[in-house]
């Protein structure tokens, strides 16, 4: 079966077969010419050209207000493009450059469906992969964590549902790629397999790792072989400075600072940087009009990289009963949907990158939205998320020619499974599988109540990565949700405390915008450790969700206590969502702190370890 070309070899890092890499190689070879990308007037393709002109005031506006340097916004339907602009600003630091529109964007998490999901999805058309396939047979090593990690499959992945962490600790990240998922690959899974979404960048990681292990080839190279070069995306790569790059810098646009320099061409993400700038959740580079190569395929049949009945397969909406709708690899209906705008039906689908980067597809219309913008840039502080909702809304009323009977077909095709009085208990007995006994932090307790302690307030969040609720969802999203709003709960800002709103940094964190909600966020451990009045001026209340470790250093405490302080003074409310003390309360260690020596690492005069909850500790 091997053909003359494929080396000899009995094995890869992980165990898998020689005949395995040579298919993987024999169905790259000679790939059909792409077609060429073809732009045409919007009235050919049966948009208003009056309409998209609206796009020009949207991202002006959205660019006035700072929320990114620039961006490029690119319209197709029926696989031609319609409409395609820069605006504003490559760069605004160290010099200033304009925006282009082949200007190169570091697509951060677009890379998940672009280049991992797509790379799996042609090694399930030729069998060497099944969906319902555990991880381990392919990947022996990711069960070195035991648990149910060996229960994990393919397809759990894909639809994040395999019960691993959002993110893997940056302690892990140290050493070659193979020492990193040696570390990573011993941890237990955060919840069993199946039982509820969490979006992951951790297990797209892992797909990555296993096209290796199937292939033969590292994910850049079995990508560009078996997707790019089919499409045509000559101007997308992983790590497109250094070895091997194409991609000019000079049409990069930057994105933040590092080390003293702007990352151009570097990726963005810290976890995919450890892993040499290839990740299967981050590393991508490309253009607009290199997605729009992709979105024509996706919206088409399959466009010489992946057969009809694949493209079917990659982009139908998966029910699992708990009102999160995903394909595999692209957002259907979860919390990660404001790209979809208010307009385009559901059953449209898409992905988004953390660079502000975005792609949106809708089968009934026919009809893609590509937006790239590197909103870090220059400080870290832009927003896309307005933007990407208002733009998608614009674009859905720009098409003339399909009725709004068949929109509302289209959407009713996935509403049963979407909103079905079933998927909350369902929900709730996944929930109840995933924990041995009844434990509620103090957010799901608020949410039980009809949000009774913050009913008709104005108020602010103190928290990070920590404030979850048991089934996931942050504490900031139920606070935004419908059933707070119909409490009369009005949330306007976060707080930081140290490490920052990701718990992620290990620095001064600057004052930015939380990308999930859009919501201003102030920073408690950057150049300043309290909330200034004004910050409170406004407010009726801050709500604290953290998760305390037990221990008085602990300086989410002291952000705390500082917090408390300032609502005193300004008359403001706080309310603290308890949480369990993880190294128990039955215990006290450790001399008290002394009256004189209170510090940011000792609020209090309370000993080493507390024996206290977070909201005992308030109290």
């Amino acid at each position: 079966m091997k053909g003359p070309s494929v080396p000899e070899r009995t094995s890869t890092r992980f165990g898998v077969l020689g005949v395995s890499l040579s298919l993987a190689l024999a169905h790259l070879a000679a790939p059909a010419a792409p077609a060429p990308l073809v732009t045409v007037a919007p009235s050919a393709v049966g948009l208003s050209a009056e309409r998209l002109s609206r796009i020009d005031d949207v991202v002006a506006a959205s660019v006035a207000r700072k929320e990114l340097p620039g961006a490029v916004v690119l319209v197709g339907r029926h696989g031609k493009v319609a409409f395609r602009k820069a605006y504003g600003h490559r760069a605004l630091a160290p010099r200033v450059e304009p925006m282009t529109t082949d200007t190169v964007f570091d697509l951060a998490s677009v890379t998940k469906c672009a280049a991992t999901a797509a790379s799996v999805m042609t090694l399930v058309e030729q069998g060497s992969i099944a969906l319902e396939d555990p991880v381990v047979k392919h990947l022996p090593a990711f069960g070195a964590g035991g648990g149910e990690r060996e229960r994990v499959t393919v397809e759990q992945l894909l639809v994040h549902r395999a019960g691993l962490v959002a993110d893997d600790p940056m302690d892990l990240y140290e050493g070659t790629p193979a020492e990193i998922f040696e570390r990573k690959f011993r941890t237990r899974l955060a919840s069993p397999p199946g039982t509820r979404f969490v979006y992951s960048d951790a297990g797209y990681e892992v797909l990555g790792e296993v096209v290796r292990a199937v292939t033969g080839l590292s994910l850049d190279a079995y990508a560009q072989k078996a997707v790019f070069e089919p499409l045509g995306m000559t101007e997308t790569e992983f790590r497109p400075v250094g070895k091997g790059g194409r991609l000019p810098v000079s049409r990069i646009a930057p994105t933040e600072m590092r080390d003293g320099a702007f990352l151009r061409g570097e990726v963005h993400d810290p976890r995919a940087r450890a892993l040499g700038g290839v990740a299967g959740h981050a590393g991508l580079f490309g253009t607009a009009d290199d997605l729009a190569r992709l979105a024509r395929a996706l919206l088409g049949d399959g466009g010489g990289w992946l057969s009809p009945a694949g493209v079917a397969a990659m982009t139908r909406p998966r029910d699992f009963g708990d009102g999160d709708l995903r394909a595999l690899g692209w957002d259907v209906e979860t919390r990660y949907s404001s790209s979809r705008g208010d307009l385009f039906p559901l059953g449209s689908f898409g992905h988004t990158g953390w660079t502000g980067t975005s792609l949106w597809l809708d089968p009934a219309t026919d009809t893609f939205l590509v937006l790239l913008s590197a909103r870090n840039h220059p400080d870290g502080a832009g927003n896309a998320i307005p933007l990407r909702t208002r733009l998608a809304s614009v674009v859905a009323a720009a098409v003339t020619d399909v009725s709004p009977g068949t929109l509302r077909l289209a959407a009713g095709r996935v509403l049963p499974r979407a909103a079905r009085p079933a998927a909350p208990a369902a929900k709730e007995k996944a929930n109840a599988a995933a924990l041995p006994f009844d434990v509620r932090a103090g957010v799901d307790v608020l949410e039980a109540s009809g949000f009774a302690a913050v009913e008709g307030k104005r108020v602010a969040l103190l928290t990070n990565a920590t404030g979850l609720t048991r089934d996931g969802r942050s504490t900031a999203s139920v606070l935004l949700s419908g059933k707070a709003k119909a409490a009369g709960v009005s949330l306007v800002r976060l707080f930081s405390p140290e490490h920052g709103l990701a718990a992620a940094l290990d620095e001064k964190v600057a004052d930015t915008t939380d990308p999930a909600t859009g919501l201003p966020v102030v920073s408690l451990y950057g150049e300043k450790r309290r909330p200034s009045a004004k910050d409170l001026e406004d407010l009726d209340a801050v709500v604290v969700d953290l998760q305390d470790a037990g221990v008085r250093f602990y300086t989410y405490l002291t952000s705390m206590g500082y917090l408390m302080e300032e609502c005193a003074k300004a008359k403001v409310g706080v309310v603290v969502l308890d949480r369990p003390n993880p190294i128990g309360g039955d215990v006290v260690e450790g001399p008290p702190t002394d009256p004189d020596r209170l510090s940011f690492t000792a609020v209090h005069t309370i000993p080493i370890r507390t024996g206290m909850t977070i909201g005992e500790t308030a109290r």
